[in-house]
C-alpha cells in the first residue's frame, strides 16, 4: 500500500488521507474455478461470469458475485468474499490472442428504407423506398477478441456480434394508382402506417445492419384499398444502438 493524498488542518493535524494499492502481479498465484466450493448446481458450470478490462500486458477480470432470491448460503457468502478480496488477471504475451463470448439485452433506433412486399397483385410494384423510422429491442450475442501486439501498450480489440430483435416503427405510405386497388375508391396522397416485425442484426461497434420481416398496418381508413394491406414484407435497414 502507499499513501497517495493527505489533507491537513491549519494547525498541522492530519485530517484524512487516501490509500491506493500497488499490485505486484509477479507474485500472483494461479486461480482455478475448481478451488471454489460452489453451491448446488453452480458447481456443475464450466464458466464464471465476469467483466473484463484491458490493462497494459494483461486483462483484468472482475468476477460477478452470486446472487440468490433468498438468504445466501455459507458457500455463496464465502465465494463472494473471495472474489471481493482478491484481484484477478490473465497475462498475455506478445502475438497472443484471447477471446470471450458475452450476451446482453440492447435497444436502439433504426430505419428501414427498403421493403419488398410479398403477395401483392402482379401489376403492382412490390418494392418501396420511403420514410421509415422506429425502435428495436432484442438480445445480442458477442465475441470480443483481445490481441497483444509487440511494442504496443494497448490491446487491439475486435468484436463481432449478431442479435435477434423485435422492431416497431412508423412509416409514410405514398398511395397512388400504382399501389392501390378498387379504381373507383382510390385515394392519392400520403398516410401513416405502423410497422411491426422481427429482425436479425449484424453489429459493428454501435452501428447495426438489419434484415427484417414484418407487416405494415395503415393508421387511416384511406389505406383500406392499399394493395399490400395485410401482406408481409422483407426489409433492409440500419440502426444505431442506444444501450
Amino acid at each position: 500500500m502507499k499513501r497517495s493524498m493527505e489533507v491537513f488542518a491549519p494547525n498541522g493535524q492530519l485530517l484524512n488521507y487516501q490509500l491506493t494499492k500497488t499490485l505486484n502481479w509477479n507474485k500472483a498465484l494461479p486461480f482455478h474455478k475448481d478451488s471454489l466450493t460452489l453451491p448446488g448446481s453452480l458447481s456443475q458450470k464450466s464458466y464464471l461470469y465476469a467483466d473484463i478490462k484491458p490493462d497494459e500486458d494483461r486483462l483484468l477480470i472482475y468476477f460477478w458475485p452470486y446472487i440468490t432470491s433468498g438468504t445466501p448460503s455459507t458457500e455463496i457468502v464465502q465465494n463472494n468474499a473471495f472474489f471481493e478480496d482478491h484481484m484477478f488477471s490473465i497475462a498475455l504475451e506478445d502475438r497472443t490472442t484471447l477471446s470471450f463470448p458475452s450476451s446482453s439485452l440492447h435497444a436502439g433506433a433504426m430505419t428501414l428504407p427498403i421493403k419488398i412486399y410479398i403477395g401483392g397483385p402482379d401489376s403492382v410494384s412490390a418494392v418501396q423506398a420511403g420514410v421509415s423510422a422506429g425502435l428495436y429491442v432484442g438480445k445480442k450475442w458477442s465475441r470480443t477478441q483481445y490481441i497483444k501486439l509487440p511494442n504496443e501498450k494497448e490491446f487491439t480489440t475486435y468484436q463481432t456480434a449478431y442479435s435477434l430483435n423485435v422492431l416497431l416503427g412508423l412509416n409514410k405510405l405514398d398511395l397512388d394508382e400504382k399501389n392501390t386497388k378498387d379504381a373507383g375508391k382510390k385515394f392519392k396522397g400520403s398516410i401513416a402506417s405502423l410497422s411491426a416485425g422481427i429482425s436479425p442484426g449484424f453489429h459493428y461497434k454501435s452501428f447495426t445492419l438489419f434484415t427484417a420481416i414484418g407487416f405494415d398496418f395503415p393508421l387511416s381508413s384511406k389505406g383500406e384499398h392499399w394493395a399490400f394491406k395485410g401482406k408481409p414484407w422483407i426489409g433492409l435497414g440500419a440502426g444505431f444502438e442506444i444501450f
